[in-house]
C-alpha cells in the first residue's frame, strides 16, 4: 500500500488496497490514515508520525500490528519516506 499524505494529514492518494485489508462496508469509502492499525497500537503509531512529521527526517520506519475486515491480524512494518521536502 503507498499512501500520498499532506503536511497535516490528509490522504491525497492511495495505490490500490487488496480486498482482505478493504474496511467493512458501514465505513465511509474515503481512506483514513491509520484506519487498519491495531487500536492497542494507535496512539504510538500517530505519536511516531507525528515525531516524524515534525524531524525533518528523511525516512522512518514504524512497526506495528495491522487488523484486517476479516479480523486477522499481521506484524507489519511500514517505511515512511518525506518527499514534500
Amino acid at each position: 500500500l503507498v499512501q500520498v499524505v499532506t503536511e497535516q494529514g490528509e490522504v491525497i492518494y492511495s495505490s490500490f488496497i487488496p480486498e482482505s485489508f478493504a474496511p467493512p462496508a458501514e465505513v465511509p469509502p474515503q481512506l483514513l490514515l491509520f484506519q487498519w492499525v491495531h487500536p492497542d497500537d494507535a496512539d504510538r503509531v500517530h505519536q511516531e508520525f507525528e515525531q516524524f512529521k515534525k524531524s525533518g527526517s528523511e525516512n522512518c520506519k514504524i512497526f506495528y500490528r495491522l487488523v484486517t475486515r476479516t479480523t486477522q491480524v499481521f506484524l507489519v512494518k511500514t517505511s515512511i519516506t518525506n518527499a514534500l521536502n
